[in-house]
């Protein structure tokens, strides 16, 4: 499908990978300390995030709720803290050089690898020797007045105990079954020229994601012309940016909902099978389309169009 994939020991502006004996400023790794790559995660497409975290990484800030609710990417977690309750979620892989501004490190755990915050938010990465981002973010609960103290607290902190488990070899797996969407490759399900195609352009570049759960065809900025799909897990259609009461209609042999953010914006959702390793939740694909402005295409007609040949490639229900 002319693919382009991004090498995860790479050089970068922001992101300056020296090698992959390196951390993410250059500092070769201490002598008898071997470099933590994305090795000590195993099958990046069947990781079980929650298997990242524990009560412990949580336990300066506040209580933490476990076991927390697993999805294909990252695992949220509800912590009690003194001031009120937040969601924390922690897991999701990316490619170091396609962090959004500078990473600003916060610390240093070992073995070359660094902790930072992610554009001067509480959203922050641990980075890996060879370019892989481990992520994690925060948020209240509603009604929950935590500030941002807090939630740089909770995301630091569910990085370093990251950084135990993958240091201690404590990673584990689920075994997804056939029927599952984490047996594709999201860049995989919808070729490059259909793209452009439904956009009206004569070139997209492909980004795709180190576990193969998403992926995006377009510039890094998602309010720029491009589609991502994204292979989501929820308890509900609500959950993925359904409004409650949407009329699904049948797109691609599938019931979908189109929902309209802006005349040129639209996404695509299907509802797929019960995700196995979580109780009362399903997974879902998403197809999410900007078309190019002044081209005259309606986003969500570019969304149906490809839709039309994505949920094919789908596993059946």
């Amino acid at each position: 499908m002319g693919k382009v994939r991004v090498g995860l020991c790479v050089a970068a502006t922001a992101l300056v990978l020296a090698a992959c004996t390196a951390g993410v400023d250059g500092t070769p790794v201490p002598a008898g300390e071997a470099p933590l790559t994305a090795a000590a995660l195993g099958d990046l497409t069947s990781v079980d995030p929650c298997s990242l975290t524990g009560p412990a990484a949580f336990a300066d800030v506040g209580s933490a709720r476990m076991p927390g609710m697993p999805t294909f990417d990252d695992c949220r977690v509800t912590v009690a803290a003194p001031d009120g309750h937040a969601y924390v979620w922690v897991g999701l892989l990316r490619d170091a050089t396609t962090l959004r501004d500078d990473l600003e490190p916060r610390d240093r755990p070992g073995r070359g690898t660094t902790i930072g915050s992610l554009g001067g938010t509480c959203d922050a990465a641990l980075v890996l020797t060879d370019g892989l981002a481990l992520t994690a973010w925060a948020e209240p609960a509603y009604g929950s007045p935590l500030d941002d103290t807090t939630l740089c607290a909770l995301t630091e902190g569910a990085l370093r105990g990251a950084y135990q488990v993958l240091d201690g070899g404590r990673v584990e797996h689920w075994v997804p079954p056939v029927s599952s969407l984490a047996v594709l490759d999201a860049c995989d399900v919808v070729m490059i020229r259909h793209v452009q195609a439904a956009l009206d352009l004569d070139a997209v570049d492909e980004t795709p994601f180190p576990a193969g759960h998403r992926c995006r065809w377009g510039a890094p900025d998602r309010d720029s012309p491009g589609v991502d799909v994204e292979f989501r897990v929820a308890e509900s259609a609500e959950d993925v940016g359904v409004p409650a009461g949407t009329d699904a209609e049948l797109v691609g042999g599938r019931a979908t909902w189109l929902v309209e953010h802006t005349d040129r914006t639209c996404t695509a959702v299907t509802e797929h099978v019960q995700f196995a390793p979580g109780a009362g939740t399903h997974e879902y694909a998403l197809l999410r389309v900007v078309t190019a402005p002044r081209r005259g295409r309606d986003g969500c007609a570019a969304a149906k169009q490809l839709a039309e040949r994505v949920w094919p490639e789908l596993p059946p229900l």
